[in-house]
């Protein structure tokens, strides 16, 4: 039976977690409680959406870490961006700025098993 103290857990939103020195949320809520215009891709099939009735000014960038890798960070991975019929790839610790209307962002390559990939945007 598995005892915590009240000074070992934490509670967040609706949830309880055990507390770390270094607050972790698990995998699943990461995109709920991530700071606007930061999304966080959890697997290699996963994708971000954007889809605005205009065509935007759009910054994209690819993050050079994984934030929930546990040891030495593995080898990064950039983004690739389909946006209105064409695509690029971003380098991890790069950016992409274009116009666009529909937007999608998946991983560039397959993601180690159990990392998240962190990538920001930002629209104007």
């Amino acid at each position: 039976m598995n005892v915590f103290k009240l000074r070992d857990l934490l509670l967040v939103g609706a949830f309880i977690i055990p507390s770390t020195s270094a607050l972790a949320l698990p995998d699943e809520l990461a995109d709920f409680y991530a700071p606007p215009g930061t999304f966080y891709l959890q697997d290699s099939s996963d994708v971000e959406l954007l889809d605005y009735s205009r065509v935007r000014d759009v910054r994209v960038c690819a993050s050079r870490k994984m934030p929930n890798a546990v040891g030495p960070d593995p080898k990064p991975v950039g983004l690739t961006i389909k946006y209105d019929g064409r695509e690029r790839t971003v380098r991890p610790g790069n950016c992409f700025m274009f116009e666009a209307k529909n937007i999608s962002v998946t991983p560039a390559d397959t993601l180690p098993d159990g990392i998240m990939l962190e990538g920001t945007y930002d629209v104007r």
